[in-house]
């Protein structure tokens, strides 16, 4: 698999979340995306899932398809680019879906799986934060919950 997928898929979750910032006020891409991924230097499918996981969760421009649509017009491999596009779905929490049973449908791929406990550690991490407040607390035990259910 060619290194440079990586990089289109960088490129492309730093187009899709322009302007967006995290809880802390940093820049998305910048923070959290590029943190997450930085956890995936030799993985070819999880380095690109970890830029994009969000992609469509968080923006609500984009379906799966499109992302996968966007990656090969960008020089991705039909096939890698199916590949990733599934995993970023898996990741997507729907609308109409609990946590919980978002978090079992995450546990059927193990690449989100993967990529799923680097994206919560980051967010559990309140020291980014410049003041933590009760709801950040309890977002945390809800990600703890989370981290047992997937590490089971």
């Amino acid at each position: 698999m060619k290194k440079e997928y990586s990089l289109i898929a960088e490129r492309l979750a730093e187009q899709i979340h322009v302007g967006q910032v995290d809880r802390a006020g940093v820049d998305y891409f910048k923070g959290h995306l590029s943190t997450v991924a930085a956890n995936f230097e030799d993985d070819d499918i999880a380095k690109p899932v970890a830029y994009l996981h969000d992609s469509v969760e968080d923006q609500f421009l984009y379906g799966y398809h499109e992302v996968i649509e966007l990656l090969i017009m960008r020089g991705v491999d039909n096939k890698v680019a199916i590949e990733i596009g599934l995993v970023v779905d898996a990741m997507s929490k729907r609308e109409y879906e609990s946590y919980d049973e978002y978090l079992v449908r995450v546990k059927q791929n193990p690449i989100a799986v993967r990529v799923k406990l680097k994206d919560i550690a980051h967010n559990m991490d309140l020291s980014r934060l410049k003041k933590v407040s009760n709801k950040d607390l309890k977002r945390v035990e809800k990600y703890r919950k989370a981290v047992e259910f997937l590490e089971s």
